[in-house]
Parts: structure tokens; sequence; C-alpha cells
């Protein structure tokens, strides 16, 4: 069962990270790729992290969530792949801009697509 102190930690702790990543947004705070947490200062933090980055709760969820979409009857079997050429300007925008937003090139170009399509006229 969880407290009503449990809730307002949550949401300190909630405001505090946000803040962190509109620092490191801004450039107002710098990433120190050195620092490390232990595991004995935060039990559970980095699955609480997996977890929350892949929107799963188990490690079989993750698993499937970043290799991509599992073909079979639920997801209407693998997607279809769609190849283009485009400029090398293109391609380095596609990779520069996935990479600041944590994201697969894919992810991106498929966003890029249906953001497109959905401003065309019917």
């Amino acid at each position: 069962m969880t407290s009503d102190q449990d809730y307002d930690d949550e949401a300190h702790d909630q405001a505090y990270y946000d803040q962190i990543i509109a620092d490191l947004e801004s450039g107002r705070l710098k990433a120190d790729p050195t620092t490390l947490i232990r595991a004995d200062q935060d039990p559970g933090l980095g699955a609480r992290l997996i977890f929350e980055a892949t929107g799963t709760t188990t490690f079989a969820e993750a698993i499937q969530v970043t290799l991509g979409r599992p073909p079979g009857p639920q997801h209407g079997g693998p997607s279809p792949v769609l190849r283009a050429r485009v400029p090398r300007e293109i391609k380095d925008g596609v990779r520069r801009l996935a990479a600041s937003q944590h994201r697969r090139e894919s992810d991106v170009v498929r966003d890029a697509i249906a953001a497109y399509l959905d401003a065309q006229p019917a």
C-alpha cells in the first residue's frame, strides 16, 4: 500500500528530474558521463529508468520495444519496408535529429512521412 508521502516523494522526484532535463536541454547543465549511481545508493534505479524510457513494466516487454514491434497477428504481421534514396544532407539531418532525440532514424523518418501525409489535402 502506498502512502500520501510516497505520492509526494514521487511528485518531488519527477519535478527534480524534469528540472534537470530542462537544464540539460538549455545548456545550463552539462552532463558528466563519468557520474555513476551505484546500486547500493538507489536499488532498482536501472530497471525503473528502462521501464520509464520504454513505457513497459517488464524486461521482456522492454526488450520487445527496443527491438521493434514483433511480427504477429496482434500487429498485423511485419511492417512493410519503404526504401528511398535521399541526398546526403537529408540523411545527415535525420541522423542528427534521431541522435538528439535519442530515437532511431527509422522512427524519425516514419513520423516525418506521417506528418507529410497528414498535411496533404484529401
